[in-house]
Parts: C-alpha cells; structure tokens; sequence
C-alpha cells in the first residue's frame, strides 16, 4: 500500500489558469514531471493547401491547446506551468513560382500569449527568394522576423530557459547544390 495524496477534484480549463511566477530556477529545485489522471490537456490541429494556379500554393495551419496540469506532491514546483503554452497559433504560406527559374515564399506566423511567462503575443512574417538556374543549383536570399527588430519567444521560468529568449531580426543568403 502507497501513501499517496488524494486526488484533486477536477477543473475546468478556466480556473486552471495561474498568475503566479514560478520559483527561480537559478537554484537546484525538484520538477515533478508526472501528473495526475485527473488533468485536462486537449486541443487540436487543422492544416490545408490550395493551389491558386498552377504557379502559386497556400498552405494553412491552426492549432489550439489548453493544458491544465497539476503536480503529484503539491507542494513541488511544476516543471510545465498552465500558459506556458501558446492557446492558438496561425501559419501562412503563400509559396509562388516567378517564372525564369525564380521563386519566392512569403510566410506568417502567429503565437499567443504565454501568460505565465509574461511573453507577450507576437507575428511575424519571413521572405524568402530563391534562384536556381538548375535542377543540382539554388541561390537564395531570406529575411526572417521581418516585422519588428525582435521580440520575446521565451520567458525565463521556462523549462527550456533560465534567460528570457528574445528573437532579432535576420537576414541570410545561400547556395545549395545537389549532387
């Protein structure tokens, strides 16, 4: 026979929210990685193409996610808190063929708040041009997070970060050759 905590009543995804900040992670704490039966954790994904013409493509994805989690001991500190997951993201693709060995890409996501980080909700867009005078060779530019110079993705009472995660602004070029 174990001695174990009595089960807590279940909840609705409303009150499964929490304001609090998580303890520092600066020094050594035990996660309890293992819930109970009892928690709720649902969502789902929805994902579509359509070809405009025969020279463009959109693509489409949605998801939703509600996470209510509660740890074995409630006592320990919770290694995924509820809203340290985005509730919805949107992704857009429009993907186009320009003609004389060129194409472009034009991509936009969008992620929601992560309250128990303090990250505020965000889009961004990427571009993408890319060259290939050949079936072997590609020459490309791309700009990614072209709509501010950076923002917050990551709060610092993450499981993956101590240190809030702030993503910039970049710009790449590149050649690719298959062989």
């Amino acid at each position: 026979m174990t001695n174990r905590a009595k089960p807590p009543e279940p909840q609705s995804p409303s009150t499964c929210r929490s304001n609090s900040r998580p303890k520092s992670h600066a020094r050594p704490s035990e996660w309890i990685v293992g819930f109970r039966g009892a928690d709720v954790g649902y969502g789902f994904e929805l994902a579509a193409g359509y070809t405009l013409n025969e020279r463009w493509k959109l693509r489409g994805a949605y998801s939703f996610l509600i996470m209510c989690l509660r740890p074995l001991d409630p006592d320990a500190e919770l290694a995924f808190l509820p809203g340290e997951n985005p509730r919805n993201q949107f992704h857009l693709w429009l993907s186009g063929n320009l003609g004389n060995d060129w194409q472009v890409d034009f991509i936009g996501r969008y992620v929601d708040t992560l309250e128990a980080l303090d990250v505020p909700r965000y889009f961004v867009m990427d571009v993408r041009l890319a060259w290939r005078p050949s079936e072997r060779l590609e020459l490309y530019v791309a700009g990614r997070h072209l709509l501010d110079s950076s923002h917050l993705e990551f709060g610092s009472g993450s499981v993956l970060s101590q240190f809030d995660t702030q993503v910039k602004q970049e710009f790449l070029g590149g050649l690719s050759w298959r062989f």
